[in-house]
């Protein structure tokens, strides 16, 4: 469903600023049941046999980087393919990782280290999780770590892209390395990962500040006009209250202490001495704020490229 990441994509341009799709070739494998024909003497099909395989799927996919924090690089550089190094920080579990060490995706140096490493890896998250203390009540200790607790822990590898020289030769390469476990996992030249030999990852800023390929959000584009706004806005209604519910003075020997009373439209209160009673009035216009709203309409347009922001006749 490329919508959803399209979407997704769009919205980290215009509110964080930057975005960027991760295109590679996704491949799994998945049990199925065949439908194998059986023929008679006649040669013609008279049933079915079921047999059940395991067939490998592959797709090319288009993702978008949910997380723009997940993705390290040089602060300068206008290119993608021009970085010295880009990383991506893949979000895995454990049961992922263990399939991929199956499936010779993953390949370290020392399988059953590793394992152990990542049980230790288990029993920390868990005493994070639940404390050192509830730990000891039920018994858990690292000892006891098996492989399904394993296959339930967050795991974050690190997949670096840049250039590497081997037996000589110096080209771009993929690591993906396991940075809290201290592991070396996988590497491949690109050019083996993709026919292009380029790092599988395009993307760039809404504004883009020069010689960077990061760059700023709609929000930041647009953050002193909507300030503006806000303070117009604010003085506006507020001096609209106080205009609608006017304050006054009074002397409180004529006849009135200090309370609350609940004033009516078109209703006359009775007082000896009115003259001492004063409500300043206050009112005047407030056509400034429309013309400074409108200002700061126009402001708003020429930054967002926007033609207007009021609905079209036609």
């Amino acid at each position: 469903n490329a919508f959803s990441e399209v979407d997704a994509f769009i919205h980290n341009r215009i509110v964080v600023g930057t975005s960027f799709f991760k295109i590679y070739k996704k491949i799994w494998e998945e049990w199925v049941d065949k439908r194998i024909p059986v023929k008679n003497k006649k040669g013609d099909t008279y049933k079915f046999e079921i047999k059940t395989e395991k067939v490998k799927f592959e797709k090319g996919v288009i993702e978008n980087i949910a997380d723009i924090d997940d993705i390290l690089m040089p602060e300068y550089g206008r290119n993608i393919q021009e970085l010295p190094f880009f990383i991506h920080i893949l979000h895995l579990d454990g049961e992922r990782v263990l399939d991929y060490i199956k499936r010779k995706v993953f390949i370290p140096s020392d399988v059953e280290k590793y394992k152990e490493k990542l049980k230790n890896h288990a029993f920390k998250e868990k005493e994070r999780t639940l404390g050192e203390e509830k730990l000891k009540a039920l018994g858990v200790t690292l000892g006891n770590m098996t492989e399904l607790d394993v296959r339930r822990i967050p795991i974050d590898l690190y997949e670096w892209y840049g250039e590497y020289t081997k037996n000589g030769k110096t080209e771009k390469f993929r690591f993906t390395v396991d940075v809290l476990n201290d592991e070396f996992l996988a590497g491949k030249p690109l050019r083996k990962i993709n026919r292009s030999g380029k790092i599988p990852f395009v993307g760039k800023g809404l504004c883009n500040e020069p010689g960077q390929i990061r760059g700023v959000s709609l929000m930041q584009i647009v953050a002193p006009v909507i300030n503006a706004f806000n303070c117009v806005f604010n003085q506006k209604s507020d001096f609209q209250y106080v205009t609608n519910c006017p304050f006054g003075f009074y002397t409180p020997a004529e006849g009135y202490t200090q309370q609350e009373l609940e004033l009516e439209p078109m209703i006359l209160y009775p007082t000896d001495t009115p003259d001492k009673i004063n409500i300043p009035n206050i009112q005047r216009s407030m056509a400034w704020a429309e013309s400074d709203l409108r200002i700061l309409f126009e402001v708003l347009e020429r930054l967002t490229g926007a033609a207007s922001y009021f609905g079209s006749r036609g």
